[in-house]
């Protein structure tokens, strides 16, 4: 596993920092750093996973740590993994990533090796019209609604973003559809 790899393996997806062994693990079992599930809490007066959206009963000082991180990352520790090492990553808030829509092109995305993407793009997305200056993200996964609101996509889904709920969620349009969906599936362009 190359270093790029993990290095977004280890970090919670909501602040993109580095978990560490303060990381709660909630019982979806997905993991955040603490800091980050306080400040969900403080601002909606409830704990819900921002990934798939679970209400979660328990106080965040009750939570458990996540074990399996906290031996991945003693464990790198004592081997000197220079992933360890904080490498310096630009900040990379949803904020700051939203950019002018109309650099959108249809050529094949090229990864970070440099081998373009050769999947099959459909003509819904070539012909997708998107007006100028309207933020607009990339699925970089699958997304199956849980709830109903939430809107569905398929990975190389354009969304057209409508409107950013908080730090986690935006309300877009995707296929004629509208609905919310998690930042952490999408790639914002």
């Amino acid at each position: 596993m190359d270093e790029g790899t993990l290095n977004d393996l280890l970090e919670c997806s909501v602040c993109l920092e580095r978990l560490d062994t303060s990381s709660k693990v909630l019982p979806c079992q997905h993991t955040f750093c603490k800091k980050c599930l306080e400040e969900i809490v403080e601002k909606h007066k409830e704990l819900r996973c921002p990934e798939c959206r679970v209400l979660v009963q328990a106080k965040v000082e009750d939570l458990p740590p996540n074990v399996l991180l906290m031996r991945i990352l003693e464990g790198m520790k004592n081997a000197g993994n220079p992933v360890l090492k904080k490498a310096h990553r630009p900040n990379r808030s949803p904020n700051q990533l939203l950019t002018n829509p109309s650099t959108f092109s249809t050529t094949p995305v090229h990864h970070q090796h440099g081998t373009p993407d050769h999947r099959t793009t459909s003509n819904k997305h070539q012909n997708m019209q998107i007006a100028p200056h309207q933020p607009y993200a990339i699925a970089a996964y699958d997304y199956t609604s849980r709830e109903a609101g939430d809107l569905s996509f398929k990975r190389g889904d354009v969304i057209i973003l409508r409107k950013r709920i908080d730090n986690n969620w935006y309300q877009g349009e995707c296929g004629g559809k509208q609905g919310v969906f998690p930042v952490s599936y999408v790639q914002l362009e």
